[in-house]
């Protein structure tokens, strides 16, 4: 099935509620309810004419007429809110740019903000993009995290990035 007919065949059968962010099947023995399933990592996934797709793919492709050119970036970093405000066509670079906060052992409540064992100051490590990483020591944690926020923003990360994430 080509990009242009696939296309076809969803908006025929398939509706999109931009508020929900949810498909729901318009025609055939499905009709009414929410098309496909949950994946492990909580993307939707819709079977189509034997093939699976990611949902938010689908919905692209419905409003926009086209594939995404890369990637799509779920803004608040949760894969299943397919609200259309939620989502943003992207690069692959861009997308690394908008992670949620990691899961790991951590010794500052703010992201990339860690306490520096030698001198016991708050050290801000930041990728660069385009290589290399910006380091700065404080002696407050607050103005740490205030200044890797700016940072972020300064390299051109999203404003989400290193959030929590939303359910």
């Amino acid at each position: 099935m080509t990009d242009s007919s696939l296309r076809i065949f969803c908006r025929s059968r398939l509706s999109y509620n931009m508020e929900t962010g949810h498909l729901t099947w318009t025609a055939g023995r499905l009709k009414g309810q929410r098309a496909g399933s949950a994946g492990e990592s909580g993307r939707r996934k819709i079977k189509i004419a034997g093939k699976t797709y990611k949902e938010h793919r689908i919905i692209f492709l419905m409003v926009m007429g086209r594939f995404p050119k890369e990637q799509i970036d779920h803004i608040d970093h949760n894969p299943s809110n397919n609200k259309w405000d939620n989502l943003r066509e992207c690069s692959n670079k861009q997308n690394s740019m908008n992670l949620p906060m990691m899961k790991t052992k951590k010794t500052s409540r703010y992201p990339r903000v860690s306490i520096h064992r030698r001198d016991q100051n708050y050290r801000v490590r930041i990728n660069k993009p385009g290589g290399g990483v910006y380091t700065k020591y404080f002696k407050s944690e607050d103005d740490a995290g205030s200044h890797a926020r700016e940072k972020y923003i300064e390299f051109g990360y999203h404003p989400n990035h290193g959030t929590k994430i939303e359910s």
